[in-house]
């Protein structure tokens, strides 16, 4: 410590040698016979030497052989003054007699008369960076390695590729010896794909509950790298050779899907750093495997699903032929029955004959409706995939069934009235099939309504829809009964229609009808007050 003028304290100022001391590289000076004049006490950490050991040597007696030349040539072009400053990288001998790569900054000294008379420079040492580079290069590498795995993993569905791909390159990236990759299935594992000098009986073992490390691991689902297998107690010996296994789980979205294994004879193979390397590659590895299973089950479930379908498209083919020889058959039947109960009915009998074959005439009639529907509700459904192309009147049809119907309301002093617009009402679809569900829709209002009841036929307009209901003041069906309306064969019953005929079919030929036709069923019923039923079907653009 010194104290200035004014009394203060100041630290010493630093000479020009002990700020040379304090660089980190290593300063030096050479004459111009090459012999070293000065260097920094830095170099013994750079070559191990103390500088009174290389001062005064000459300089090449500290460089690598193969590189004397190449500096001597340098050096003299400095000394005679043919070039300026040089920088270059050259390998200097340490005390130990390995190389250690330096870069030197060469600069010429020069007299007062401008002649040179010596070298002066700085060495620094390129270890380190030469090291950074070689690990960044190896990063590179790896990433390299990464994409071409996702690459070729990610575009691959087929199970066994997947698994072949992804344990040889596992193998060759780890220099593993054997391996191999073990699916789970339901607690189970099932082998995958195994590589190695494996027994028969580890290679045919599975399906069975995983045992040993592999066993731990999946427990524990945690990797893990066994430098010395037999060391752990866990361990069961699948090759005599092995002296090194890493285990790793295999994890999609966290669900457990196997486990990849990995040995090898030699112990120095397995180092951390490859240990976490293949943890890497192992999730590229789950995501592809749990993918190519998910495909693989999918193939086999649509595989299964079309051969369902064929069968119920035999099973329908064999309804539609039964419905079909059955309606044929029993029609012919019938027809002879009917036409001999109106010969029966033209004969003389009592009163009770009469009464009786009557009911025989009325049950045939039903028997020839529920034909007759059963027949149209199979021609709704084998043209279900056809073109709906011909333009329908909704207005014309209504008023022409209205008018075939007014006879069976006037019989039952029934109030019949019908309310539809002036314009025509055009839709796209099959005029036969929507003069079934709108003659339905009004034989039922008048067959639930009791005698001097009334029925209300509408049609109209409303938003993008053409809209019909046809509303009375009937029986009406109890809310239990509603929810199944309009399946097959069922009839809402009450004291009122207990006596009532009907086949169950109607509603559900008609709602089979508008839902071809893009349509919507409409119904509201209250028991003891009446129903509305009616349909909405979109107005053609």
């Amino acid at each position: 410590m010194t104290t200035a003028a004014d009394g203060k304290d100041t630290q010493p100022a630093l000479g020009y040698h002990q700020l040379l001391e304090q660089l980190g590289d290593v300063v030096f000076a050479i004459d111009s016979a090459g012999y070293f004049t000065h260097v920094t006490r830095r170099v013994r950490m750079l070559l191990d030497y103390a500088p009174e050991e290389i001062i005064g040597q000459h300089y090449e007696k500290y460089v690598a052989a193969l590189w004397a030349d190449h500096v001597r040539t340098l050096y003299t072009r400095i000394l005679r003054g043919k070039d300026g400053e040089s920088l270059v990288e050259v390998p200097m001998l340490h005390h130990s007699g390995r190389d250690v790569w330096v870069e030197q900054m060469v600069t010429p000294v020069y007299d007062e008369k401008r002649g040179v008379i010596g070298l002066a420079g700085v060495m620094r040492d390129l270890t380190g960076r030469s090291l950074t580079e070689t690990e960044l290069e190896k990063r590179i590498s790896q990433l390299a390695a990464l994409q071409r795995i996702d690459a070729e993993l990610t575009h691959q569905l087929d199970i066994d590729y997947v698994l072949s791909m992804a344990l040889d390159t596992a193998l060759r990236l780890s220099t593993a010896d054997a391996g191999g990759i073990e699916l789970m299935r339901e607690g189970e594992l099932y082998t995958g794909m195994i590589i190695g000098n494996y027994p028969p009986e580890f290679l045919n073992r599975y399906p069975t509950p995983p045992t040993g490390i592999i066993e731990r691991v999946l427990r524990e689902r945690r990797p893990e790298l066994v430098r010395d297998v037999k060391q752990d107690p866990d361990y069961h010996p699948n090759l005599s050779t092995t002296r090194a296994q890493m285990v790793i789980p295999l994890l999609s979205q966290d669900r457990l899907i196997g486990v990849l294994f990995l040995e090898t004879r030699r112990e120095d193979r397995f180092t951390t750093e490859v240990f976490e390397f293949i943890q890497l590659i192992t999730t590229r590895i789950a995501a592809a495997l749990d993918n190519a299973q998910l495909y693989d089950t999918t193939r086999q479930q649509l595989a299964e699903l079309q051969n369902l379908y064929t069968q119920v498209m035999n099973l329908e083919q064999l309804k539609t032929d039964m419905i079909r020889i059955a309606a044929h058959d029993l029609g012919n039947p019938l027809t002879s029955i009917t036409g001999f109960i109106d010969l029966l009915l033209d004969s003389e009998m009592t009163d009770n004959q009469h009464e009786y074959v009557q009911i025989v005439k009325e049950s045939a009639q039903r028997m020839k409706k529920i034909i007759r529907d059963i027949l149209s509700l199979q021609r709704i459904e084998e043209l279900a995939q056809g073109s709906l192309s011909e333009n329908v009147d909704l207005k014309e049809l209504v008023q022409q069934l209205y008018e075939t119907q007014k006879y069976q309301a006037s019989h039952h002093n029934q109030v019949f009235t019908l309310d539809v617009p002036s314009f025509p009402m055009i839709v796209r679809g099959d005029a036969a099939q929507m003069r079934e569900a709108v003659v339905n829709l009004i034989s039922n209002a008048l067959k639930y309504t009791p005698d001097g009841g009334e029925i209300r036929v509408r049609l109209w307009e409303e938003d993008d829809q053409f809209m019909f209901e046809v509303a009375d003041n009937g029986y009406g069906i109890p809310d239990e009964q509603q929810v199944r309306l309009f399946q097959p064969f069922f009839r809402a019953k009450t004291s009122e229609t207990i006596r009532i005929d009907g086949t169950g079919l109607g509603l559900h030929l008609v709602k089979n009808i508008i839902e071809r036709h893009h349509g919507k069923m409409r119904f509201h019923s209250v028991y003891g007050e009446g129903s509305s039923f009616g349909f909405e079907i979109p107005i053609p653009m």
